[in-house]
């Protein structure tokens, strides 16, 4: 998230059926009153979590139903102001930029590939702000530390309140410009093992 902020910003949102505390979320527009109050209550700029958390949201009429049901979150959340500048945590190739526009989908949403010595990963960051189209291009190399977007507004992010999606995915399967963030029970195992916890990506390394 930069150097605009340290460890001491973040705090753990937890928004599990654990949580018993979570009020409704079935909405986007309880879950942003409900991570204000948060925010308000820890005095922290930023709330964070989800890595293979299970959420009630998704189970909310505004996605489509689909069974079996996907509410397993792959990814780590970061929910804090849109307009926030997003920085590349290692260096790498932007692999594709995308504008996802249906209903609670990643907006815009940007993938960079990352290669050590022979072997390639990917970062799968969604929810941004239409910023990148200017910042970046599919083919441009990004060094650590450079600005590759801004979180989006709620108009432009798949109608979300403002939060970045940051997602490490080993093999994106054939897929161009999206990929996957929730899943089922069934396929946790495989989607565990391809998509590795990004919290090291996320968090301030001082």
């Amino acid at each position: 998230m930069g150097p605009s902020f340290s460890l001491d910003d973040f705090f753990l949102l937890d928004l599990s059926p654990r949580n018993k505390s979570l009020p409704d979320v079935s909405f986007p527009r309880a879950m942003t009153k409900y991570i204000n109050q948060m925010k308000r209550e820890k005095v922290k700029p930023l709330a964070y979590g989800g890595y293979f958390e299970k959420r009630n949201i998704y189970q909310s009429p505004l996605f489509k139903s689909s069974l079996p049901i996907r509410d397993i979150h792959l990814a780590i959340d970061v929910w804090t102001d849109a307009h926030t500048s997003i920085y590349a945590p290692i260096d790498g190739t932007v692999f594709s930029l995308t504008y996802n526009n249906g209903i609670l989908d990643y907006g815009y949403t940007l993938i960079l590939e990352h290669r050590i010595y022979d072997e390639s990963f990917y970062t799968l960051y969604g929810h941004l702000g239409a910023s990148i189209i200017d910042l970046l291009q599919v083919g441009m190399n990004v060094k650590s530390g450079q600005i590759i977007g801004h979180l989006g507004e709620e108009s432009e992010n798949g109608g979300w309140s403002p939060h970045l999606h940051c997602q490490v995915i080993l093999n994106l399967e054939g897929n161009i410009g999206d990929f996957p963030g929730v899943c089922s029970e069934g396929k946790r195992s495989h989607y565990k093992d391809n998509c590795p916890d990004p919290t090291f990506f996320i968090l301030p390394k001082y």
